[in-house]
């Protein structure tokens, strides 16, 4: 969970930038030409809910409008904000607007909204292409720079997966990308690159509990127990109330307890001259622990 947490942590960004068009005083919808009365009551019906902040009633409304009164490049616009508003990423990115009518800003959120899609349904390639065109700018760089190299990733992009967003002066993009990178970092089995994103990210008297979680679930897998309880205490020795921090230390603790009562097979007494006997048939020719799976990125 912490790892979507961190892959879609830019989905708050797309949301954050996808907010109802302003109306200015005295402003009246315009009475499109062809659009009769049902389909101009679905666009005021439509417009009344995306200004209340009713994102999935306000793109059925504007849907019924489109359907209604025929297609149009605002009405399209209003039915895009309106779906990611609502959340509904597949509908909003086939609502994405392209026509000279829409708005830089629009297209531009459409165009990353598209990504975002690509990326749900495991289309790695699509998604870093729609990534790297140079209109997703202002408002949405962050975001986009943000999803770039897990879209790589997806691609089996690994050097482009590793690259680290940055986009000046943006706080969010720098702690979300160095954790993204950890996380890549890892899948790409550099584990001394991770830790040293981890590390970053941890140090510090009150250290942040996201980044202490994702460091401490890697020490975990990287059967660590003892590292990740420490990591768990020094942060609770700061957030004491934190749930999430005392959870994961009562984890933590429990399968170090479990793991001294069931050793796993070959260990114990007498198990270290057999295993050293044997290390070479079972490392494999790519060494020791290299073929271990590592958990979904």
């Amino acid at each position: 969970m912490r790892r979507l947490l961190v892959a879609f942590a830019p989905l708050a960004l797309v949301a954050a930038c996808a907010t109802p068009p302003q109306q200015q005083a005295g402003w009246t919808p315009p009475a499109l030409d062809g659009m009769g009365g049902s389909a101009y009551g679905a666009f005021l019906a439509g417009q009344g809910a995306l200004n209340d902040g009713k994102g999935a009633e306000a793109a059925a409304y504007f849907a019924k409008a489109e359907l209604e009164g025929g297609s149009s490049d605002m009405l399209q616009d209003r039915a895009f904000t309106a779906a990611v508003l609502a959340g509904d990423i597949p509908r909003a990115a086939q609502l994405a607007p392209q026509g000279e009518e829409a708005s830089e800003s629009t297209k531009r959120m459409g165009q990353l909204v598209k990504a975002v899609e690509f990326m749900a349904n495991g289309d790695g390639k699509p998604a870093q292409d729609a990534l790297a065109g140079e209109n997703i700018g202002f408002p949405h760089r962050g975001a986009a720079s943000l999803l770039a190299p897990w879209a790589a990733a997806m691609a089996g992009d690994v050097e482009g997966s590793l690259i680290r967003p940055e986009v000046r002066n943006d706080r969010v993009v720098d702690y979300f990308g160095q954790l993204g990178q950890a996380y890549l970092f890892e899948r790409a089995r550099r584990y001394d690159e991770a830790e040293t994103d981890y590390k970053a990210l941890t140090g510090g008297d009150t250290p942040g509990d996201i980044a202490v979680l994702a460091y401490g679930a890697f020490l975990e897998r990287r059967k660590r127990g003892p590292d990740a309880v420490a990591l768990y205490d020094r942060a609770l020795r700061a957030q004491p109330n934190d749930e999430a921090l005392a959870s994961a230390r009562a984890r933590s603790h429990r399968q170090r307890r479990a793991a001294a009562t069931n050793p796993a097979p070959g260990r114990g007494p007498g198990a270290d001259r057999a295993g050293r006997r044997n290390a070479g048939r079972q490392a494999g020719p790519v060494g020791p622990g290299l073929s271990a799976a590592l958990p979904a990125a």
